[in-house]
């Protein structure tokens, strides 16, 4: 089966790069999809093409929300984006939340002024 994977590899990767599930692909192929990811989860190009995926799917459901035409769709194309980008935050770095600390403080000093703004001295 894992030799079908790699007879296959550039059908897959176009495929998988247009937004294509890899189940769906699988199952054209006559390829379990564990087979097609155990061949090539590591490949570089495997991995572009599954950064290609996210980014088809995430413009497909935008394109959904912006022709939809009444409530129903727009409910169903905002569940589409809601799903895809859910997925793409936890599988695609590049969709990942960006968090950041800093060790840093900042310290607030507030002191009585006069009606030109000049600190008053509180000796």
């Amino acid at each position: 089966m894992t030799a079908l994977a790699i007879l296959h590899k550039e059908e897959i990767l176009n495929r998988v790069s247009q937004g294509e599930r890899l189940s769906s692909i699988a199952i054209s192929l006559g390829i379990s999809k564990q087979a097609i990811s155990s061949q090539l989860t590591n490949d570089p190009e495997y991995q572009a093409a599954y950064q290609s995926f996210h980014d088809a799917r995430l413009d497909n459901a935008e394109g959904l929300l912006e022709s939809a035409t009444d409530q129903i769709d727009i409910a169903r194309a905002r569940e589409l984006w809601k799903a895809y980008s859910w997925r793409a935050e936890r599988l695609d770095r590049r969709y990942a939340a960006k968090q950041e600390a800093s060790g840093q403080s900042i310290t607030i000093v507030i002191a009585p002024t006069d009606s030109d703004g000049r600190i008053i001295d509180q000796e």
